[in-house]
This record gives C-alpha cells, sequence and structure tokens, in this order.
C-alpha cells in the first residue's frame, strides 16, 4: 500500500488520482504477465513486491490523455 500511495501524484482527492491510477496499473499488469509468461497473478505480484525499493523518487510519466478526455 506504501508503495501505490508513493506513486500518486499529490492532490486534494487521493480516491480520485487511485481511480484513474488503477485502470493504467492493471494493464500493466496483465502485460507484464503475458510478456514475462508467469505462472499465475499470484506469482508475478510476489515478484513484483519482492523487489527491492529503490531510493531515487519515482521518474514522472507524460499524462495520459485518455485520463482527461474521460
Amino acid at each position: 500500500m506504501e508503495k501505490l500511495l508513493a506513486v500518486l501524484p499529490p492532490t486534494e482527492d487521493p480516491e480520485r488520482a487511485l481511480s484513474q491510477l488503477l485502470p493504467k496499473l492493471a494493464k500493466t499488469i496483465a502485460s507484464e504477465i503475458r510478456r514475462a509468461e508467469t505462472p499465475s497473478t499470484e506469482t508475478f505480484l510476489l515478484l513484483l513486491m519482492s523487489q527491492e525499493p529503490s531510493n531515487e523518487p519515482p521518474k514522472a510519466e507524460t499524462p495520459d490523455p485518455s485520463v482527461y478526455l474521460g
């Protein structure tokens, strides 16, 4: 949960920010699972969570226009 909150942009409405981030996160996880041919989502999530956290701040991504276009 802390890792997820760390990547959310600063906002007064964290619920809205999270709801915009989750579809993109789900697509990323699904594509990584397909690419890595991991046996299960659980295995992939465990692998993802076991990675050492970086001390570098998260890199800003270019905004996804579909988020703003509704």
